[in-house]
């Protein structure tokens, strides 16, 4: 089998013939990507630019209706509050859990309540922390009864 032949030396590549963009460099062509029987989109619709006092001003919340008196409100701060909430409610929800392991399966009541007084740890956090704290409490003689009864 031999070698294809090989093009003349002196001629040039094909070339694709000459288009607007070649007229004008600075603008690239468009290009189509996709499927060629799709329907063009609408054109974006430009958006609004808004200020950086604008945005701090909607992201600052006056508290106690005291106009500029008033205490605004970080949206970081709010973000850790419920958080906070979250591990209180996760607590409570699993103490149950903790009940029923800490007496059938010690070393389960070990771990869950061990896990429940993390989560009502995180709990005492919040604004209001005082059912983290009645949680946290019986997470804990929970932890103390299952670990006595795992240890026995």
């Amino acid at each position: 089998m031999s070698p294809p032949p090989r093009p003349p030396a002196d001629s040039d590549p094909p070339r694709l013939p000459s288009t607007d963009a070649a007229a004008n460099p600075a603008e690239p062509p468009e290009v189509r990507t996709g499927s060629p029987f799709a329907v063009d989109p609408p054109p974006p619709v430009p958006r609004a630019e808004a200020s950086r006092t604008e945005l701090e001003a909607a992201a600052s919340i006056d508290v106690g209706g005291a106009g500029d008196a008033g205490v605004p409100i970080d949206a970081g701060a709010s973000v850790a509050a419920e958080m906070a909430r979250g591990g209180i409610l996760a607590g409570w929800l699993m103490l149950p859990f903790a009940l029923t392991t800490a007496w059938g399966f010690p070393f389960g009541g070990v771990l869950i309540a061990g896990l429940g007084s993390v989560l009502s740890l995180f709990g005492c956090a919040a604004p209001r922390p005082r059912w983290a704290i009645v949680g946290l409490l019986l997470h804990l003689t929970l932890l103390a009864l299952a670990g006595f009864r795992w240890v026995r």
